[in-house]
């Protein structure tokens, strides 16, 4: 999820929300983004390049890199400026710097009509969902959603309302698990088990002294009835369930957004435990296994990390220039490609498949799947079912407010999840 609640997927709020907790270089970059977006917004351009030049080593953002390339204009840098633009435009982002006054210097420059065209293109629609169903309350919020394995009956969790709606193409929706049952919090991640008889369900409080508790639940599927439920309370650092898989042995694997570490829970144990870490996580999002479960991919601010499990080794997957890999919150596997629901900061969300070599350290293709839908209000996870891809279509999480009240209730629109056709590779 892009961040719980109001928090939203705003680039300084996860660098807020996680100050408290986070190791010495992560707090280091988040240090130095905070002082860079100061900077940036008091139009110290002079500061801002130097910030930011440092800054961008370190933090490949393209949030970070379009305002350094405003700052580097402004600074009569009209080069790097347009390097960095046209690297953006190469990655994919759907910029308009000819309507930002920050570039005016450059619209008579040779080159910026073709980066500006680049962009454009990155703007074009691609369309390939259709309407899978819809729920009817439109103050659910909805964030997670699951499915058993032909899609005979779906999950969707609630962050606003503590609970799981259950939908069936044949019998509708229903209240699969009430709010607030089992001491359920905002419902996050979900995945059902590879042998389709457990729910496991990411929960998490941002709510007065529930602030920073977090827990996984283990639902019955056939009964509903709650097996297990494993808590983090926050007197050690506050923490956030966030996404999960699951093996064909039924350990669970999960991010922990705040606490900016993977955890995990064992077969037969009851322990949640975290994974030896060898790379500081900022916010770490969506996660993924593949098919082998050799590998664990973990999304967070930086982008996109492998985790081998029979060494423990970590790779930063490099983006050999193909496209950001930023902005990532659901993610998945499908037939030994990545898919992912992504935004880069600029309400700019697609659904996107990533085609990694064949050492799994860099991308090597990317392929647009789904962007700029009309009905887009923040999607956030999805949920695959043969060859189909079901996902969240308007989460509006950002109408929703840490203590539980609703901004702009009477605009929200009923949830709406929508599906796409994974195509063969390309």
């Amino acid at each position: 999820m892009k961040a719980l609640l109001s928090s939203a997927c705003m680039l300084l709020t996860c660098v807020t929300s996680l100050q408290a907790q986070s190791s010495s270089d992560s707090l280091s970059i988040l240090a130095q983004y905070q002082k860079f977006i100061q900077v940036y917004t008091a139009k110290d351009y002079s500061q801002c390049v130097n910030i930011g030049s440092q800054l961008q080593k370190r933090l490949e953002h393209p949030n970070v890199l379009y305002k350094l390339a405003q700052c580097q204009c402004q600074s009569g840098l009209t080069e790097q400026s347009l390097a960095l633009l046209g690297q953006l435009a190469v990655l994919g982002l759907p910029y308009q710097p000819e309507e930002n006054e920050n570039f005016q210097a450059l619209t008579t420059h040779k080159n910026f009509l073709k980066i500006r065209e680049q962009f454009a293109q990155n703007r074009q629609p691609v369309q390939n969902s259709s309407k899978a169903f819809e729920l009817s309350d439109p103050l659910l919020i909805p964030e997670g959603i699951a499915a058993t394995s032909q899609g005979e009956q779906f999950f969707i969790g609630s962050l606003a309302k503590n609970k799981i709606a259950s939908y069936t193409p044949l019998a509708g929706e229903h209240d699969w698990v009430a709010s607030q049952q089992d001491g359920m919090f905002s419902v996050l991640g979900m995945k059902v088990s590879k042998d389709g008889q457990s729910l496991w369900v990411c929960s998490a409080s941002e709510r007065d002294s529930l602030n920073g508790y977090s827990g996984i639940f283990q639902y019955d599927i056939s009964t509903g009835k709650l097996r297990h439920k494993y808590l983090l309370d926050n007197k050690t650092g506050a923490h956030l369930f966030n996404d999960i898989v699951v093996t064909r042995k039924n350990a669970v694997y999960f991010t922990d957004s705040k606490g900016g570490q993977v955890l995990t829970i064992q077969p037969n144990t009851n322990q949640i435990v975290p994974l030896p870490k060898e790379v500081d996580f900022i916010y770490p999002n969506g996660i993924a296994m593949d098919e082998k479960e050799e590998n664990l991919y973990v999304a967070d601010l930086t982008g996109l990390i492998r985790i081998e499990l029979t060494t423990g080794n970590y790779y930063r997957i490099a983006t050999n220039q193909v496209t950001y890999l930023n902005g990532i919150d659901g993610l998945y596997i499908y037939k030994g490609t990545l898919v992912a629901i992504q935004d880069s900061g600029n309400n700019d969300d697609r659904i996107i498949r990533l085609y990694l070599d064949k050492d799994k350290k860099k991308l090597a293709k990317a392929q647009t799947l789904q962007s700029f839908h009309p009905d887009f209000v923040i999607p956030t996870t999805g949920t695959i079912v043969g060859d189909e891809f079901f996902y969240i279509a308007n989460s509006q999480l950002r109408n929703l407010n840490p203590d539980g009240s609703y901004t702009h209730s009477e605009k929200l629109k009923k949830p709406l999840i929508l599906k796409l056709k994974l195509s063969p590779k390309i």
